[in-house]
C-alpha cells in the first residue's frame, strides 16, 4: 500500500496533468527514480514543454521528514538554481513549514495536502 507521502505525489501529478497542459510531469516515487535534477531525485519534476528545461521542482515531505537535516540540505542546494521551489506538506504542517523556511532562508513556496477518506486535494 502506498505510504501518504506517494499518495500526495500521485495526487499532485493528477492535478497538474488535468489542469495546466503547459507542464510535462514526472515523479520520483519509492524506488522509482526516473527524474533526476541537478544530482537529486525530487518527488515532482515539471518541465516545461515549449522551453524545454525545468521550471518547477516539487517536494512532497509528511510530519516525519518536514524537519530532517536531509531534506533541509536539499531545500538549500536548490536554492541556488533559477528553478521555483514547492515544498508540499500536511495542511496542519503549514506554519511549521514557513517557519523553517524562514529561519534557514530558503526561498520557496509551500503547497499542502488535505486527505479526507483515502482522497487527497492538493493546495498549491
Amino acid at each position: 500500500m502506498n505510504s501518504e507521502h506517494d499518495k500526495a505525489i500521485y495526487a499532485i501529478k493528477s492535478q497538474i496533468e488535468k489542469h495546466d497542459r503547459s507542464f510535462d510531469v514526472c515523479i520520483n516515487v519509492g524506488s522509482d527514480k526516473s527524474c533526476e535534477y541537478n544530482g537529486h531525485y525530487p518527488d515532482v519534476v515539471l518541465t516545461v514543454k515549449s522551453e524545454n528545461f525545468v521550471g518547477i521542482v516539487m517536494e512532497v515531505e509528511d510530519e516525519t521528514t518536514i524537519d530532517s537535516e536531509s531534506a533541509l540540505n536539499i531545500w538549500k542546494s536548490y536554492n541556488t538554481d533559477s528553478m521555483t521551489l514547492y515544498i508540499v506538506v500536511p495542511a496542519k504542517e503549514v506554519t511549521k513549514m514557513q517557519d523553517i523556511l524562514q529561519e534557514n532562508q530558503i526561498d520557496a513556496f509551500i503547497g499542502y495536502w488535505i486527505e479526507s477518506d483515502g482522497a487527497f486535494e492538493i493546495y498549491l
